[in-house]
Order: C-alpha cells, then sequence, then structure tokens
C-alpha cells in the first residue's frame, strides 16, 4: 500500500536552525542534484529532523535517504503533537518501520542505537544528534557511541546536535570532529561538527 506524500516547504521551516547551519558549513554548495544521506540519532524525531525531511528534498537534493536510530515507538507521540503535518511519516515509521514518497525513502531501527548504527550502509552527508536531556539519555553522549556515528560522516559531512555541553563537545574532539561555526543558529544551544582537516 502506497505511503501519502508529505506536503513540504512548512513555513516554520523555511530558514530553520538547520538550514542555518548547512550554510555555516557551506553545505549547500554539496549537495544540490544529487542523493543526500541523513542519520538521525535521539530520543525522538524533533525539530532537526523534521526540518531535515521537509527541506532538503527541496532545496538541496535529487532524493533523500533519511534513516533514524534508536528511536522508541512510544517516543513518537510527542513528535506527532509537536508536528502534526507529519501524521503520515510518523506513522507509517511507527507501524512499518518505513516511509516512501516521490522525494523521501525513510527508515528507523527501533533499539539501542549503538548497536543500530552498523545497521546503516554507506556514508551520510549530515547526522543528527537529538538528545534531549544528555543526563536521562546519557548512552548518546559516550565517546564509543560518538565513535560510531562519526563514522558514518563523508569526508564532507556535517554533525549537528541539539546538545553543546562541555563533554559532548569533548568527546566530538577526541574522536576527530572540530566544532565548528553555526552552532549558534540552534535555538537554546547546540553543535555543529565537521571532520578535522588532515594536516
Amino acid at each position: 500500500m502506497a505511503h501519502p506524500t508529505l506536503v513540504r516547504d512548512t513555513v516554520a521551516f523555511r530558514d530553520g536552525p538547520l538550514s542555518l547551519c548547512l550554510r555555516s558549513v557551506d553545505m549547500w554548495s554539496v549537495l544540490p542534484g544529487r542523493t543526500a544521506t541523513v542519520v538521525a540519532s535521539g530520543v525522538d524525531l524533533g525539530r532537526l529532523s523534521m526540518e531535515a525531511i521537509d527541506q532538503l528534498p527541496l532545496h538541496c537534493t535529487d532524493r533523500l535517504r533519511f534513516f533514524a536510530l534508536g528511536l522508541n515507538p512510544e517516543n513518537l507521540q510527542e513528535s506527532r503533537r509537536l508536528f502534526p503535518e507529519f501524521a503520515p511519516l510518523l506513522n507509517a515509521l511507527e507501524f512499518h518501520r518505513k516511509f516512501h514518497d516521490d522525494r523521501v525513502d525513510a527508515g528507523v531501527y527501533w533499539g539501542d542505537p549503538r548497536r543500530n548504527v552498523f545497521r546503516v550502509r554507506g556514508k551520510a552527508d549530515i547526522v543528527l544528534v537529538e538528545v534531549g536531556d544528555l543526563d536521562a539519555n546519557v548512552t548518546l553522549g559516550t565517546q564509543d557511541y560518538l565513535n560510531r556515528i562519526a563514522r558514518l560522516l563523508a569526508p564532507h559531512g556535517v554533525l549537528i546536535s541539539t546538545c553543546s555541553s562541555f563533554a559532548f563537545r569533548g568527546a566530538l574532539l577526541r574522536v576527530g570532529l572540530t566544532v565548528g561555526p553555526g552552532s549558534a543558529e540552534i535555538p537554546g544551544g547546540g553543535t555543529v561538527a565537521v571532520r578535522r582537516p588532515e594536516i
């Protein structure tokens, strides 16, 4: 059974934090005309994930491959409340673990994100880490997990997170990423990191 097509270009997401972060690291020049891969890891599908699904297919990619890791289906209730326009996508991910329309292929792997990160094939242009409260979701901020996530990044890739704690940023530095410009674009604070240039 075919899933409905999402209505895109939600006004709330135009020039949102994800778009501003991507501009700050010049990702707009890399993505046009190609398939982009986004890996989202977190407690639920938050604002950055919804903005990626809404805006990337419109402005910078031929097609969007979107993988979500470590979600509990029950946590999608909050996403449905905050983003009702994405109910078709969220329902499909909760009950079928996948969603397809003319521009987006999305899938979710339920369970421990530390194990599920190995299920993603290929490299990611963008990795989103939406941890919420890091103290309550400590495994998503460990150096071991961030090392696994960092390995998914393509050479031009960017990691964007809603977390801005010193410990989180320190772990990113230890796994070979550089905390870059654009971190201030995320409401409530966040982090933008890129691969450290080879010297």
